[in-house]
Order: structure tokens, then sequence, then C-alpha cells
């Protein structure tokens, strides 16, 4: 499908420099040689988030983060919002257990994509804690069903003021309808 070429164009893709998404490269340069051996031996895609990595410089800051960050398992990104930005319709984002703060942990956008957003262990052990500077999730462009909330517990969310209208301070949605399981607020 469009989606699948779309994900193995995005996953083969050589990263250059600097590391990650970039304006001048976006996603890299096309590695045909690795495209091609994806179609053969298909894979799910995955990434993961944990702002407290073995090799992230300041745990709890999603502002400093690995300077290798690619949302590996030894490289994960530190903020939510990070993986968000850089997985393509299709992929899996898996949050590891842990409090999410700051930017990019709130008034978090899936942007119009159909991405599955998990916890790694459920409600009790993955917070997003807004810290009254904003909402949990912001659902705004189009998400379906195919764009999945699971397993987190969100607080301290503040609304006023905020985006459109006054309302929705663990989730605001407008014009979408996201599939939302397991979550507290």
């Amino acid at each position: 499908t469009n989606v699948q070429v779309a994900n193995i164009l995005f996953h083969s893709a050589r990263d250059l420099v600097p590391p990650g998404l970039d304006e001048q490269y976006g996603f890299g340069c096309v590695d045909a040689y690795e495209a091609v051996n994806m179609t053969e031996h298909p894979r799910e895609f995955v990434l993961i988030v944990d702002d407290d990595a073995p090799n992230d410089p300041v745990p709890g800051d999603p502002n400093i983060g690995d300077p290798n960050e690619d949302g590996s398992v030894f490289h994960p990104f530190d903020s939510i919002q990070e993986a968000i930005n850089n997985a393509p319709t299709g992929d899996s984002i898996i949050v590891r257990v842990g409090v999410y703060t700051g930017e990019g942990n709130r008034d978090i956008d899936f942007k119009g994509k159909a991405i599955t957003l998990p916890s790694e262990n459920g409600p009790e052990s993955c917070i997003i804690n807004c810290q009254m500077l904003g909402r949990g999730f912001y659902f705004h462009t189009g998400e379906g069903p195919n764009s999945v909330v699971e397993g987190f517990t969100i607080t301290n969310g503040y609304a006023a003021g905020r985006l459109s209208g006054d309302g929705g301070a663990g989730i605001f949605n407008v014009s979408s309808c996201p599939t939302l399981i397991n979550c507290a607020f």
C-alpha cells in the first residue's frame, strides 16, 4: 500500500548530518538496496520514548537528550511529541515507564497521523504531567480511529485561554475521532 511504501522509504533512509529530521535533508538519503530488502523482509516499525534512558545526559529534561537519539531501543526519544514528529503514518511509538513533563510532553499533537501510542505498562506507570501549562493531547487535524492513545494517566492539564475554547484539559478534540484505551484523567 502507499502507507507501506512511505514507511519503507522512511525507515530505510540513511540519516545525514545533522541527525534526525531536518529542513535540508528531511529524513535522509534514499537507500534503494535497504528499501528493496525491507519489502522482501517486512518488519514492524516501532519507535521508543524514554526520558530516563542510560545514554540521556539529563534524565527528566526533554530539552537535553542523547545526541544520537533516533527512537531506537538504545537511543530513544526524550519527548512524546519528538517521536510523533519523526513517525510516519502506520508506526507505533512505545512510551516507557515514567513521568513525562515539559515541552513536547503536553499539547501533544498527532498532526493527522494514524499512529499507535501505547504506554509500556499502563496508566499506573506512565504519567503525562502537564504542570498546569497546557493540555495532555490536542486532536484537531482529522485523526481517525487508527490514531490510538493507550494506557496513560494525564494529570495537571490546564485549558483556560489555551488553543480554541476553554474545555478539554486532558484531551481536547476538534473534528477528530481518535481511539482512547485505558487512560485516566
